[in-house]
């Protein structure tokens, strides 16, 4: 694979592997993904402790402390969304805990490889956050903090094996927790995510590759086309041009994984994209942060 590139210096040196699930923005999300909005739902009948609130996802309330056990109603909650550019607004799933723990059951979606959400209370706190895979296993766990009162932050994660459920706790025991705008989708075909702080370390990721065979991870300038001129990934169109050069050529696994390495400025603001050998099948492009 190293013969279509044109060779030269990289500003980008890549090594190392770990897993290929993290937490992820709302922009990650392809903007085709199934979004539940709650505008359409009667707060009123939702089941409980375990509600479900459509496209196979339940949702079970375990919640304690101060309050009680039970949705709020039909309450337009747009003051506690309106910073999140594209919020649906209006009727939102809000518990009535004052120490929330919420476990979205994904199963019955199919176990999606992306979930994300909305979630807004009264005052500034942080949650935990729990992603389990479909055996129930735990795949990671981390913190969202809300940035200020009655103002919204979006949580969302990957995960290239499928999201069995979500759990979402509190312990600031004074306000409940109100959610919107639950999303949720299923990664297909050869994908690249590219994470970091350039200059600095940046962390390549891909999911949907054939395991065991190798890839080349490309640089270029700009977006565009470039061909491959020769080798045996002869007349491959490329996503990227300018520059372009083999940064790193690697492993796939077992068809996902990461590597990390050191970004210079050079790299900074320019894209990367992945080449599989064999089939030459690309990936999607994506810029270094």
């Amino acid at each position: 694979m190293q013969r279509f590139i044109l060779a030269g210096a990289s500003a980008l040196m890549l090594s190392g592997a770990a897993l290929a699930d993290g937490f992820i923005g709302i922009g990650d999300f392809s903007g085709n993904e199934t979004v539940i909005d709650f505008n359409a739902t009667d707060m009123t009948t939702l089941g409980h402790p375990t509600a479900s609130i459509g496209s196979g996802i339940t949702v079970t309330d375990s919640g304690g402390g101060s309050g009680f056990g039970g949705w709020r109603g039909n309450i337009d909650w747009s003051g506690y969304f309106g910073n999140i550019p594209g919020a649906s607004l209006g009727r939102a799933l809000a518990d009535s805990w004052g120490m929330s723990d919420l476990k979205y059951d994904l199963t019955g979606a199919g176990n999606p490889n992306r979930v994300g959400m909305l979630l807004s209370t009264g005052v500034q706190t942080t949650w935990t956050v729990e992603i389990y895979g479909p055996s129930n296993n735990l795949i990671d766990s981390g913190q969202v903090q809300m940035p200020g009162g009655a103002q919204a932050v979006f949580v969302g994660y990957e995960a290239s094996g499928g999201i069995g459920y979500v759990r979402l706790m509190d312990v600031e025991n004074g306000y409940i927790t109100i959610m919107d705008d639950v999303r949720f989708e299923a990664v297909g075909g050869y994908r690249l995510g590219v994470s970091g702080t350039c200059p600095g370390t940046v962390t390549v990721q891909w999911s949907g590759a054939t395991p065991s065979v190798q890839q080349g991870i490309v640089f270029g300038q700009n977006q565009g086309t470039t061909i491959i001129p020769g080798g045996p990934c002869a007349g491959t169109q490329l996503g990227v041009q300018g520059g372009v050069q083999l940064v790193n050529t690697i492993g796939t696994g077992g068809g996902s994984g990461s590597v990390n390495g050191n970004a210079g400025t050079a790299a900074c603001g320019h894209y990367l994209q992945l080449v599989e050998a064999g089939s030459c099948n690309t990936s999607n492009v994506d810029n270094i942060p």
